[in-house]
């Protein structure tokens, strides 16, 4: 039990899962043995106690089935294919008692189906396993590019703390309350969300934005019976929380929240996703705005498959925007493994000639449309949630540290590019000038934050970033060796913990200090770092490998202004103070915070809008 203790193998998943065996145990003997009616009446008791023993132990752990996923075991067993298969639908008002039916209304086909307990446990990986793209009422992608949800069943929440992307409050979530421990009744799970319309004629909320809050406030709203229009600027949704190679402070990567929010989007069928769009215009008050939205052209129209040796023909190359142009694409690219919707673009500009010929002689026809223009749609909306996202300092403003014109000085977004299997350098952490492994890192604190000169203001998130990327470097190279110059550093509540376990490894320094200047050997290409060192009053010039400038949280909305009449504070966010009624902000539009933070601020954002909308029935 020692390996397995090292992953948390707790006493309640040790019942979970006996409960699981005892529980299908005794419907396969039900299935299987009593038809041949072979034995003795003690056959049927014994199936009958198996049963009644499992559901016992299943209530006892206070687990429902899309909780399996929650479990270390499971996840030592199964990996990451857990966390696609719990987020599949399961029939509403499934019950986990033995010898109990159960019925539901698949909504839309009138039908009536009953469903027996015993489809529930590890017979939900056996029969789901093969079928995420085939359920009924599954979601599917225009042939347009955007996205407009089908389907009657709305997806669940799998809820851990590791993925704040899916952690919202519903209501609805089981944990809240502990399951009945009376083995003979039937117990309704409580975490179908709800689809019936509050109001019929209720105007839809506009989501301005695709990334981690702007999702949580289009699912919080969509998941209360209110239609929901998202308009993402990017071809892809998850903003800036996709980049990173893990969240803090679990180190899970940040697809597993992705892809349960995004099975729910599909399957919600009152979201409707613009990606590639901004929003030009909005005139109205609160429960009466219209917005104008400019859709900017995919060239692909969806309508035929796309495989990679087609691609593979074109010679046009790209910067790669999700790899922080680190690295290049062909000119039609699929911008991530997980991209959604997941429908290539074309870069039209850097298009030759010469591929054009390509696409017109070796693509299915009607795959790809080279007259695509621009479009202009009006919606007419009752509320507005503004989750436009952050981007990094523009650390070429800081001369005395090198960006720019030392190629082994990056930034923190730039390094968890490096760290990620789908990055430039295929997870390796290598320097970009010669591809030799870093051994000795530098991480450089508020690297434009707290500076008057730059940006005065903490950036909240900068500090844990840091601590996590020393990670990186200690597990992909245990032999490295990484220094932290600090002003102070920050990590408050449960993080602080983490922030210790840091402070225990031998090869990790924490010099505290302002960097004054960074240089280069011109030879070797290392980088020398001049830093005075304000707890024992030393100047030091050390030398190291590569150099991480932790570059600090800017606005967007500092860059491009909402098209309404809001109040901005001195940096670019939306004044939270002197928010205008009917139009809310959340996350990093309002102020720098974690990903934690930014779901909980979505999800008040979506209750203020939709008491904004029934204010306005």
């Amino acid at each position: 039990m020692t390996r397995l203790s090292c992953h948390r193998f707790r006493s309640h998943e040790v019942r979970l899962w006996l409960g699981v065996i005892a529980y299908n145990l005794g419907n396969l003997w039900r299935r299987l043995v009593l038809p041949l009616r072979v034995g003795h009446w003690s056959l049927t008791s014994l199936q009958q106690r198996l049963v009644k023993t499992g559901g016992r132990l299943i209530k006892h752990a206070r687990y429902s089935w899309l909780l399996l996923a929650e479990s270390h075991l499971t996840r030592r067993l199964f990996g990451s294919m857990v966390w696609r298969i719990a987020a599949l639908p399961l029939p509403t008002g499934m019950g986990v008692a033995a010898g109990k039916q159960s019925t539901r209304r698949e909504e839309g086909d009138g039908k009536v189906y009953d469903k027996s307990p015993e489809i529930t446990g590890l017979s939900l990986f056996v029969a789901e396993a093969g079928t995420t793209d085939h359920l009924p009422g599954g979601g599917r992608v225009p042939q347009d590019g955007n996205h407009e949800g089908h389907g009657s069943d709305g997806g669940r929440r799998v809820y851990n703390e590791c993925c704040p992307g899916v952690h919202g409050g519903n209501p609805d979530y089981p944990q809240a309350q502990p399951l009945p421990l009376d083995g003979d009744q039937p117990t309704a799970l409580p975490y179908a969300p709800r689809h019936e319309v509050m109001n019929g004629d209720t105007k839809p909320v506009l989501v301005i934005g695709g990334g981690i809050s702007g999702m949580t406030a289009a699912l919080e709203a969509a998941e209360l019976g209110y239609a929901v229009v998202l308009v993402e600027k990017e071809p892809f949704l998850g903003g800036r929380v996709l980049r990173t190679h893990r969240y803090f402070p679990k180190m899970c990567p940040p697809t597993c929240g992705f892809e349960i929010n995004v099975r729910r989007i599909r399957q919600n069928p009152r979201i409707t996703v613009h990606t590639m769009a901004t929003v030009e215009r909005i005139v109205g008050n609160p429960g009466n705005f219209m917005a104008r939205i400019m859709l900017r052209p995919r060239y692909v129209t969806g309508k035929k498959f796309l495989d990679d040796s087609l691609i593979d023909q074109l010679t046009s190359e790209r910067p790669n925007d999700f790899n922080l142009a680190m690295d290049k694409t062909k000119a039609l690219y699929q911008p991530h493994d997980t991209a959604y919707p997941p429908v290539p673009v074309l870069d039209r500009e850097t298009l030759s000639q010469g591929d054009e010929a390509v696409i017109s002689r070796l693509f299915p026809a009607g795959a790809i449309d080279l007259n695509m223009r621009e479009e202009e749609i009006e919606v007419e909306v009752g509320a507005i949630i503004v989750a436009t996202g952050w981007r990094p300092y523009d650390a070429t403003k800081l001369d005395n540290l090198g960006f720019g014109k030392f190629r082994n000085v990056i930034t923190n977004v730039m390094m968890e590019r490096l760290a990620a299997r789908e990055g430039p350098t295929g997870g390796e952490l290598n320097r970009p000038s010669d591809g030799k492994k870093a051994e000795k890192v530098a991480f450089v604190q508020c690297a434009g934050s707290r500076d008057e000169n730059h940006l005065p203001y903490c950036s909240a998130v900068c500090c844990m970033a840091s601590l996590k990327q020393v990670r990186y470097l200690r597990e992909k190279n245990p032999d490295s060796r990484a220094t932290v110059f600090y002003i102070d550093v920050r990590t408050v509540g449960r993080l602080e913990k983490f922030y210790y376990s840091m402070l225990e490894d031998e090869k990790v320094a924490f010099v505290r200090g302002k960097v004054a200047k960074i240089t280069e050997e011109p030879v070797s290409g290392n980088l020398i770092v001049e830093v005075e060192d304000t707890v024992s009053a030393c100047k030091l010039h050390a030398a190291f490998d590569m150099v991480v400038l932790a570059t600090g949280v800017v606005p967007n909305t500092a860059d491009v202004k909402i098209p309404f009449p809001l109040k901005y504070d001195a940096h670019g966010f939306i004044d939270g103070t002197t928010e205008i009624p009917g139009i809310y902000a959340a996350g990093c539009a309002k102020r720098p915070c974690d990903v934690a933070r930014c779901t909980k601020d979505a999800t008040g954002a979506a209750l203020k809008a939709i008491q904004c909308l029934k204010r306005g029935e």
